[in-house]
């Protein structure tokens, strides 16, 4: 048997083309036109195909063949369509299409030979056209089939999978994806991919589960009209650990007759979690030992949050909370997702080089009340001040605004003497510092005057002397002199330092776990998106978080219980010399980590970061996170 060297002619083929006269444009009525019944695209979704026809006109004509005095399409399945449907509605301008006739080419082949030839040519005329995923793993294996229907006939040159990835471009590596999704999928799943509802990574994701697993994501389907990767992964990762849950029987052991009873021991938490660790698949062990915080509490809040063990080697029970090891007993300790995360992370996960700070080692946080009481003891005239102004105040941010009218003139103050705090009022935004024997606090002038009411009464005859100046009086000589001395400290501070030596305390900034210096106020409940777009802008109630004094820079964050962190980076604004406009501060907004994002159509609805990126979120990817948190 002679060899058979395909792609070479149907390179012969192509040239033949080229060398063929233009091809003269035809116009045949659609209904007389046969569709081809080797066709499997889609010609489902055309309204917009349709909508352009009827405006624009047939733009590409249709490409036909002549068999036994019939036209047959090859392409133009979609086409020809859309303009059977414009007759109906009435548009009789439609009943001529333009079409050009495929060149006859003779093959030099048996007659069976060229019917197998003719459906690749099918397939080929349509590589041009946008295809769903399930229509691109269709065209491959039909590819496939087909050069080996070709291969039976004759001797082909070439291995068939090489063969196919020459023809349109598809690798053999591919090539065995799709055959794992067109054997595996389930029905449903399978008529879900067909329907663009499904994307190629997802469904060769589901084409791994068991029938029980393919069944629990067709009901999440339904509910949610889609599924994304994530959601796959999740389950493909259930299926393991029912298979090795840490503690719990085989599908065996459960039916046997003989089903021992549990063993209510109680057991060191910390021997639990060395034991709960070791059992873990490797998928979650990963997680851990890259210190993921986010995907571990995710993976096993998502696992083992209904799942209970009790054999005398664990004993826990999960929760939507958390984990509660020695449920009922007198040891009993409930640890959240995200300490329980923490440990495992502490223990067994990779250990992360410190960033290297620039100029300045920045030690541990001062709290609000040792700032209070410090600030109290060592400068009691600004103290009464401040609380002789917040007085008559009908709420806490009046009180905020009178402090800060009294505190901003007071500049900073250096060491001098026996003294032991620095202080620094800056704006409203921008709230209070505080330095205590090497500890740091930056506060808002809300939370400041918050906490100062708790720990002392503004009433109280302490700060009733009468010789005092009142609250937004002009600053006394002690106030000037500090002034004067901060401005000579920021110069010093400007002089001998440089931007590129900060470049890394953004990052360190947002990835340190730090203590908190403000109360996180509550997550609104929000109807609409325009209370949603009204909370985002009111972010500096959330409280001044950090301020990076080298650049200008203030940074505030909010933490939702998902794990994301939202950090909002804030500048002042350019002056615009000779305009009377009032400008607002310049800000940026990022989300950090947490869950990935929904998806529609594909498309996640923000843009994810799993650490702080210098690219922010715009306000409607916000809106749409909300949406989500708040469901």
């Amino acid at each position: 048997m002679a060899k058979f060297d395909l792609k070479g002619m149907l390179s012969e083929r192509s040239t033949q083309e080229m060398d063929l006269p233009e091809q003269k444009t035809v116009y045949r009525n659609p209904e007389d036109l046969i569709p081809s019944k080797d066709n499997f695209y889609s010609t489902e979704d055309t309204e917009k195909l349709k909508q352009s026809i009827k405006v624009l006109g047939i733009l590409q004509p249709l490409l036909i063949e002549e068999r036994d005095g019939k036209d047959y399409i090859l392409a133009g399945h979609s086409r020809r369509k859309c303009c059977l449907e414009l007759i109906e509605e009435g548009m009789d301008r439609f009943r001529k299409v333009p079409c050009v006739y495929k060149p006859k080419i003779e093959l030099s082949t048996a007659s069976e030979e060229d019917e197998i030839i003719r459906k690749i040519i099918i397939i080929q005329s349509n590589t041009y056209r946008e295809k769903t995923d399930w229509e691109k793993m269709t065209e491959a294996l039909q590819m496939e089939e087909l050069v080996k229907e070709l291969r039976e006939k004759t001797d082909l040159e070439g291995k068939t999978r090489e063969i196919v990835s020459d023809l349109i471009g598809v690798s053999s590596t591919q090539i065995g994806r799709y055959h794992s999704i067109s054997n595996n999928l389930s029905e449903r799943l399978a008529d879900a991919f067909r329907q663009n509802k499904l994307n190629i990574s997802t469904a060769a994701e589901l084409a791994g589960l068991n029938e029980k697993y393919q069944t629990k994501a067709c009901e999440l389907l339904e509910n949610a009209g889609q599924l994304a990767l994530n959601d796959a992964k999740l389950l493909k990762a259930q299926q393991e650990q029912e298979r090795n849950i840490p503690g719990q029987l085989t599908i065996e052991q459960a039916l046997h007759p003989h089903k021992p009873e549990e063993v209510n021991t109680v057991i060191p938490v910390d021997i639990q979690i060395d034991r709960f660790y070791e059992s873990l698949r490797k998928n979650i062990e990963t997680y851990v030992r890259k210190s993921d915080l986010n995907m571990t509490t995710y993976m096993l809040s998502a696992l083992y949050g209904t799942v209970r063990v009790r054999n005398g080697h664990l004993n826990y029970q999960g929760s939507k909370e958390g984990i509660i090891f020695n449920t009922g007993s007198d040891q009993e300790e409930l640890i959240s997702w995200t300490d329980f995360s923490k440990k495992l992370i502490e223990k067994y996960g990779k250990k992360q080089k410190p960033v290297k700070m620039a100029t300045v080692d920045e030690p541990e946080e001062l709290t609000i009340k040792e700032a209070i009481t410090t600030f109290h003891d060592e400068f009691p005239n600004k103290f009464t001040r401040m609380m002789r102004a917040i007085r008559p105040a009908k709420n806490n941010h009046e009180s905020a605004v009178m402090a800060q009218k009294v505190l901003a003139p007071c500049g900073f103050s250096s060491l001098s003497g026996s003294g032991v705090m620095n202080y620094e009022f800056r704006g409203m935004s921008a709230g209070a510092k505080f330095e205590c024997k090497g500890r740091t606090l930056n506060t808002s002038y809300r939370y400041l005057v918050e906490q100062a009411r708790f720990m002392y009464d503004p009433f109280s005859p302490e700060f009733d002397d009468p010789e005092d100046q009142s609250a937004a009086g002009v600053p006394d000589n002690l106030q000037q002199d500090d002034f004067v001395e901060a401005t000579k400290i920021e110069e010093h501070i400007v002089e001998n330092n440089k931007m590129s030596d900060h470049a890394g305390d953004i990052a360190e900034m947002v990835s340190a776990d730090s203590s908190e210096t403000s109360i996180q106020p509550p997550l609104p409940v929000m109807k609409n998106n325009d209370q949603r777009k009204e909370w985002l802008r009111k972010y500096k109630e959330w409280g001044l978080w950090y301020t990076d004094e080298h650049i200008g820079v203030r940074y505030y964050k909010y933490d939702f219980e998902n794990g994301t962190r939202l950090i909002v980076e804030e500048y002042d604004p350019e002056p615009v010399h000779n305009s009377s406009w009032a400008l607002n501060e310049l800000y940026y907004m990022h989300l950090v980590g947490g869950p990935e994002p929904e998806r529609n159509n594909g498309i996640p609805k923000w843009t994810y970061h799993s650490k702080y990126n210098k690219y922010p979120n715009s306000e409607t990817e916000l809106v749409e996170f909300l949406k989500g948190v708040q469901k």
